[in-house]
């Protein structure tokens, strides 16, 4: 009781829902459109613009890589970069974008090499979309100072990637031993292990073995792909070969003369494949792959059954487990082709319906995008140690829906968005307040701050800078010029290089070094699966906002827009407002900032200011005010 809903018509209600969707303010024609529209499903016809916006894949395309632990550097001690890892960003946005049936969306990251290889004449784009999605397993960080010497961690990360951000389940706690809580086995560890160690993770470079290699070639030839895949693992060995020749080693066949010498014949006779996604591939037997710098070259094939490593410690195995899905859930074995790693198996397993976590797992995580909380608040995990279901019948409800709808995303959004839970008002109730201090009944709508990229985008939007161009590539160095090594690790240079206007999934994201902005505002971790993020009031982020290079210059275009609309002071602080708050100024407002603005009008004449300076000045300093106020970097 004591619940208030919104008018279906409100700027509160669109702004919610647009920083929702989009993660953007709404524009004076977007709000004023709504508000006009005074007919039954005026606020679903606006869910269905938002929905068709391509702004609407960036933002929740930023949700999914928070689970996925994106980013654009390896993450070990020297975090070489990883030129090709925005291609997996972009398929993840353009994923949401087109509603791509998140069952699908399971198997192709799990098994998109092995989906495009078995895929019936399947065209080029359709090959290079299902290979690039395997990225979501290429993007495991990066061990050890070779591409081969720490494979368990690499794997480790996989599995703890996989288990938490699809299963809901800590099943890494069972790689030493049994699960202590929940009903995971040392055996269903390494029955999951098994899928992985068949499969050869590309490399980005380190500083033991500069040469990123593993690539997965995104053409449809065949041959072709045989061809990159012999030069892409020579062209490690040699790498690795003329690094140890440099420091002397005697067991090596060659000199560093002929090692040089065949390297560069090699590149002039480089195959014909221009563009290479970060990504996954079985091993195959017949192929050479991964020389460590101190070992001699050998077949090496790993695709089968896994063996338990004792106590975690892949130098002391035990015996050998089958693969095999949860036990608690699904006993069986699966049918495995000899050769294959199994990948695709598993992955049918995770998307199908049988599967009882995986529904649950992501409308719990759509739910909680969506009110920032979770209807299970520990949305990696749903074990014995973690928060027990606010309300299960709604969560086993929605699951039941979300498969109904074909594993449709955008039909999650429409239910709960035009739900009256989802359109209660932001205002507290002494008497809720009191039986319901947290509110896990939603007896109103939890006032959120803006996250940290869509408050840098708000602020580039409401300004007039945003560039809103799509995908593409880093202005990393060319590889021939890394060197980077732990005491002198890649660090990038947001103010220079780096620097950019675009949206702020677009930007380049580093796995040891956080952005200027996005870091202090509360970016995720880029090294684990994100369940939900920390949200923190710290002095700096007041002080950022006050005396940042970034805020003066986003302020002054502020300034330059709002001086470019209308004749007078009163029609720009209506556009202000309206651009800033997404709803016009009261009377008390408008006094006050006609005070203030006269206020520094004459602080500034005294200094001798005068006409456009003087104009420009005032405005600055107006604008930072609206930037910085409690109302724009909230949402109710």
């Amino acid at each position: 009781s004591g619940a208030v809903n919104l008018r279906r018509a409100s700027p509160t209600l669109i702004r919610r829902a647009c920083f929702d969707l989009l993660g953007l303010p709404p524009t004076r024609e977007q709000v004023r459109r709504f508000l006009e529209d005074d007919s039954p499903g005026a606020f679903g016809r606006l869910v269905e613009r938002l929905l068709a916006s391509p702004e609407y894949g960036r933002r929740w395309g930023r949700h999914w890589l928070d689970v996925a632990r994106y980013a654009d550097t390896a993450g070990d001690t020297s975090d070489y970069p990883i030129p090709q890892a925005y291609r997996y960003r972009d398929y993840v946005i353009e994923a949401f974008n087109e509603d791509k049936p998140y069952d699908q969306f399971i198997k192709e990251q799990l098994a998109g090499d092995i989906l495009a290889q078995r895929a019936e004449d399947p065209s080029q784009d359709e090959y290079a979309e299902k290979v690039t999605a395997t990225g979501f397993l290429a993007l495991s960080q990066q061990f050890g100072p070779g591409p081969r010497n720490e494979p368990h961690l690499i794997i480790e990360d996989t599995i703890s990637t996989v288990s938490q951000g699809l299963l809901g389940m800590t099943v890494g706690c069972a790689r030493c031993h049994d699960h202590k809580f929940d009903p995971i086995s040392v055996e269903d560890y390494y029955g999951l292990y098994g899928y992985f160690q068949g499969t050869v993770y590309p490399h980005a470079g380190s500083e033991e073995s500069p040469k990123p290699g593993g690539l997965y070639p995104l053409t449809t030839d065949a041959e072709l792909r045989g061809e990159f895949f012999r030069y892409t693992e020579r062209m490690v060995e040699l790498g690795n070969n003329i690094l140890q020749a440099r420091r002397g080693r005697g067991y090596l066949k060659h000199s560093l003369e002929y090692y040089r010498k065949e390297m560069k014949e090699l590149r002039a006779n480089r195959p014909a494949v221009d563009e290479v996604a970060f990504a996954v591939r079985d091993a195959s037997p017949d192929i050479e792959i991964w020389k460590g710098p101190v070992r001699r070259p050998k077949v090496v094939n790993h695709t089968g059954p896994a063996k338990i490593q004792k106590r975690g410690n892949p130098h002391k195995q035990g015996e050998t487990v089958p693969r095999g899905f949860l036990d608690v859930i699904d006993d069986s074995n699966p049918e495995i082709p000899e050769g294959s790693s199994g990948r695709l198996q598993l992955a049918a397993w995770i998307a199908s319906e049988e599967n009882p976590l995986t529904a649950r797992v992501m409308v719990n995580r759509i739910w909680q995008w969506h009110f920032n909380r979770a209807l299970v608040g520990s949305p990696n995990n749903f074990g014995t140690q973690g928060k027990r279901p606010t309300h299960p019948a709604l969560l086993d409800w929605l699951a039941r829906r979300f498969m109904e709808s074909g594993w449709s995303m955008k039909d999650m959004h429409r239910l709960i968005m035009n739900s009256a839970v989802y359109q209660l008002s932001a205002r507290s109730s002494e008497g809720n307040r009191a039986k319901d201090g947290s509110n896990q009944w939603y007896w109103r709508f939890n006032r959120k701050r803006l996250d940290a990229e869509s408050l840098r985008d708000a602020i580039l939007a409401v300004s007039g800078t945003l560039d809103r161009s799509a995908g593409g590539a880093h202005p990393f160095p060319p590889a021939k010029a890394w060197g980077y090594t732990q005491h002198t690790p890649f660090h990038a240079d947001y103010k220079a290089d780096y620097q950019s206007n675009r949206r702020s999934v677009y930007l380049m994201t580093q796995r040891l070094f956080d952005h200027p902005f996005l870091g202090l505002f509360d970016a995720p971790s880029r090294t684990d699966s994100v369940a939900k993020r920390r949200t923190t009031t710290v002095p700096l982020q007041a002080l950022y906002m006050m005396n940042s290079g970034f805020m003066a210059e986003q302020s002054r275009a502020f300034a330059e827009r709002v001086l470019g609309y209308g004749s007078d002071r009163a029609e720009r602080l209506d556009f202000a407002h309206e651009l800033v708050w997404s709803r016009p100024l009261s009377e008390g407002e408008r006094s006050t900032a006609h005070r203030y603005l006269g206020r520094l009008e004459a602080r500034f004449e005294g200094q001798g200011l005068k006409g456009d300076a003087l104009r420009r000045r005032v405005w600055t300093s107006y604008a930072r005010v609206l930037l910085s106020s409690n109302e724009f970097v909230y949402v109710e």
